[in-house]
């Protein structure tokens, strides 16, 4: 048994703002519970620090060190700036040892970036969809192409880990994508339709393979009692009819942009549609809710945009069913939510990691595609992966979301079935992934 790297550091472009991570788009806790987890359960002895700015008591609860540099998790001009001098110290000092053979250690302490490369030995990046089109902005995707290139040129062994790169519209970033990756020693996306898209662009070859995302492999850390939540939430267990979860964002909406304020009562149609569908003909009730909160300067929690959407279309459903549609009263983390999810005979979710939720508890989940751009191709990766290719649903056409939700329905029970029996699998692939990192640090010793 070989030894651990002594350290490693987790950095990407998930690195966001305080809280982000835990409590604002709790999708991303869903995968980062399972992905310290396991990448810990894999490196024992490894000291692991981050970028990633998760809340001092998490970080504690796993024993991760969090870097608090905002040079490390902003990507303004000046964090553009700071990168491409960071890029340029990097670069000097390769060419010293590589030409002269002299190790100016001056330049690879230089700034928080190039100090916590220089004290790891193994670099995991987990950039989750935001590589590519969906990066917050154009600064965003040339900071993180260049953070990658300064860890290659500080010779770092490079795993860019379950994610979903792309799209790449523009030649110009499709360029510097394929470029960049290729630098990388393993590139492991986290569903087989991102897979095929890097074969597409020419990204091929035993680096380039996808696991399973780590969400299907989500435990709740169960921070407010089951007691609680069900006094707080009485109509969740409120009736002896069978209750359906739909969970709406803005980005399912058809009119950008995206956080658009107010929107018009047409835009609603669709979803409107939907739960009359579901009270009407399939004779259940419906539970709406957000899968995404907001923070204050003390970690509260706040309504976030997704919620007014949530609240908006609440209110617009017709008073002959409003008896049996219902949003949830509290604002939970993703362990909270796990608990009211469980409740759902069927779920409808227009967030990926929100229908993981249901996925990874068996529950029969329809996924609801982005109704503007830029797209996501994970949503039809996840679907694929999990055997729910024919409950994909468009937005932009209301008949055909009704019918596949109506289809799964139908196929309850057999769908339960075979994510009872895929899931247990899903979860034991999504763990190789450690192993085959620990290959790509081997062959360096």
């Amino acid at each position: 048994m070989t030894q651990d790297p002594k350290k490693i550091f987790v950095t990407g472009m998930t690195s966001l703002h305080p809280y982000a991570m835990e409590f604002e788009n709790l999708g991303n806790f869903v995968i980062v519970e399972p992905f310290f987890r396991t990448l810990k359960e894999e490196f024992l002895t490894s000291s692991i620090t981050t970028s990633l700015q998760l809340t001092d008591d998490y970080s504690q609860y796993v024993d991760i060190n969090v870097l608090r540099d905002k040079s490390l998790w902003t990507f303004g001009y000046k964090g553009l700036l700071r990168c491409c001098i960071d890029f340029l110290c990097a670069l000097a000092w390769f060419i010293a040892k590589r030409i002269f053979r002299i190790d100016l250690k001056m330049l690879r302490m230089c700034s928080p970036r190039l100090k916590a490369l220089s004290d790891a030995e193994l670099v995991i990046d987990f950039s989750g969809d935001m590589y590519g089109d969906n990066a917050q902005s154009i600064r965003h995707f040339l900071i993180w192409s260049m953070a990658i290139l300064i860890a290659r040129l500080m010779e770092k062994k490079i795993c860019f880990v379950a994610s979903s790169p792309g799209p790449f519209r523009s030649t110009f970033r499709l360029l510097v994508a394929r470029f960049v990756l290729k630098q990388c020693d393993l590139v492991a996306v986290r569903e087989p339709l991102s897979h095929h898209n890097l074969n597409h662009i020419g990204l091929s070859g035993a680096k380039f393979v996808w696991f399973p995302c780590p969400s299907v492999g989500f435990r709740p850390l169960q921070t407010m009692s089951v007691n609680e939540i069900r006094t707080r939430e009485p109509k969740i267990t409120a009736d002896d009819k069978p209750l359906v979860g739909l969970i709406l964002c803005n980005i399912n909406m058809s009119e950008p942009p995206l956080y658009k304020w107010p929107r018009e009562d047409w835009e609603y149609e669709p979803f409107i549609r939907i739960v009359e569908a579901l009270v009407k003909r399939l004779e259940v009730r419906v539970c709406v809710m957000s899968h995404q909160n907001r923070t204050d300067s003390d970690c509260n929690f706040i309504p976030s945009p997704d919620h007014k959407l949530v609240g908006r279309l609440v209110e617009l459903i017709p008073q002959e069913i409003a008896n049996d549609v219902f949003t949830i009263n509290g604002l939970y983390n993703a362990s909270g939510n796990n608990f009211i999810i469980s409740h759902f005979s069927m779920l409808i979710s227009g967030r990926i990691h929100g229908a993981m939720q249901g996925i990874s508890q068996c529950i029969p989940t329809a996924i609801i595609d982005y109704g503007m751009e830029p797209k996501a191709h994970k949503l039809k990766g996840f679907a694929m992966m999990c055997g729910l290719d024919d409950y994909i649903c468009d937005p932009a056409d209301t008949d055909m979301m009704i019918e596949r939700i109506k289809s799964l329905w139908k196929n309850r029970q057999s769908v339960h079935a075979q994510l009872s029996e895929r899931i247990p699998t899903l979860e034991k692939q999504s763990r190789e992934l450690w192993k085959r990192v620990r290959r790509e640090w081997e062959r360096r010793l």
